[in-house]
């Protein structure tokens, strides 16, 4: 079976099985790679979103509270809601992130006059 210029079966086998283990064990982990990109992706949104709404209630001229808020961002609804807690403004979004499983981010806003 051993050619004198060139591979055995052997060799060829040997080498496409170690390729192909390799590639069964990175394409997983590629998977998870990518799921964990996309829920912090929407994570950070999400904050930069809420941050950037509560800024009316501290600069602007805010909307009544309770006020809510629905926005979507690569088939993921965020939902936004504001309330007034003492002399804060509690700002809280929440969604069902790429794991299946809620998140929810809040954030106090003091008014400047």
């Amino acid at each position: 079976m051993k050619k004198k210029n060139g591979y055995s079966m052997i060799e060829v086998l040997i080498a496409s099985s170690i390729f192909f283990q390799a590639l069964i064990l990175f394409i997983p982990i590629y998977a998870d790679i990518q799921l964990a990109y996309n829920t912090l992706s929407d994570k950070r949104w999400a904050a930069n979103q809420l941050q950037t709404e509560l800024q009316q209630f501290i600069w602007g001229k805010p909307p009544p509270l309770p006020a809510v808020l629905e926005t979507t961002r690569n088939d993921t609804l965020f939902h936004f809601e504001f309330n007034k807690e003492d002399i804060y403004t509690k700002g809280c979004v929440s969604w069902q992130n790429a794991k299946e499983s809620e998140e929810t981010i809040c954030l106090f806003a003091l008014r400047k006059e």
